[in-house]
Order: C-alpha cells, then sequence, then structure tokens
C-alpha cells in the first residue's frame, strides 16, 4: 500500500524536475551571443556569421502579421541530438528544430552549418526546407 503512493509523488518530483530543466535549457549551454532581438545559446562556438542569419531571418519575419518589432527571441543550437531531443520537448532527433510555444517560448534548432545558413540533417537525406 505504501509503494503505491510512493510511486504518484516520485513521478511528480520527476515531471518537476524535467520542467525546472527545460525552463533553464538555455543557460545550461556554454556559448551565448546576443544580436538585436535574439539571443542565441549553443552548446558549442557560434561562428560570427550567425548576424547575417540573424538578419535574414528579420527580414522574413517583416512579411509576416503575427511579428511586432517588440519581441525577442532566444534560439538554443543543439549540436548532440539527445540535447535536441531533451529539451525540445519533441523527443525526435529527425526534426530541423522546434518552438515550446507555452512553457519557454525558446526555439531549438538542431546542429548548424551557421557559415552556409544551413541545418546538418540527421541522416543521408537533407532536410525539407
Amino acid at each position: 500500500m505504501r509503494t503505491l503512493k510512493i510511486v504518484p509523488s516520485t513521478l511528480l518530483v520527476l515531471v518537476g524536475a524535467y520542467l525546472l530543466l527545460v525552463c533553464a535549457a538555455p543557460f545550461t549551454f556554454s556559448y551565448e551571443v546576443r544580436y538585436g532581438a535574439f539571443d542565441v545559446y549553443s552548446d558549442q562556438p557560434v561562428a560570427p556569421q550567425i548576424t547575417t542569419v540573424i538578419d535574414d531571418a528579420v527580414r522574413r519575419l517583416h512579411t509576416s502579421t503575427l511579428y511586432t518589432p517588440d519581441q525577442r527571441f532566444r534560439v538554443v543550437i543543439c549540436n548532440s541530438n539527445w540535447r535536441l531531443w531533451l529539451f525540445s520537448q519533441r523527443f525526435s532527433w529527425q526534426m530541423g528544430g522546434a518552438a515550446d510555444t507555452w512553457l519557454t517560448r525558446n526555439i531549438y534548432i538542431r546542429a548548424s552549418d551557421i557559415a552556409h545558413n544551413a541545418l546538418l540533417p540527421p541522416g543521408p537525406r537533407p532536410l525539407s526546407d
């Protein structure tokens, strides 16, 4: 009978610990670049061409009716598949990226070739554009 009471509390603690980890995800990455309205976090050094990539993203954002100039963006580059799987809450290493729209509003993307403005595909096939 006592075991039945322990299981829900253990599960609650594990879920709480996971949510805390997800909320703190960007701050567990060693590298950070701030440029305009973007805060970019990565577990590897960020190429200086990130400013060109961000400028292109901003140009595209300006065409969206959902965009407002006061928005801030937190982008987390997960160079390891396990980080993308863990933090994105999508649990698929095959995706190019995911946006957490309900808890942190972080944008998670997979390993990237920033100099060429391209995501690195998870396998032999390229990612869809």
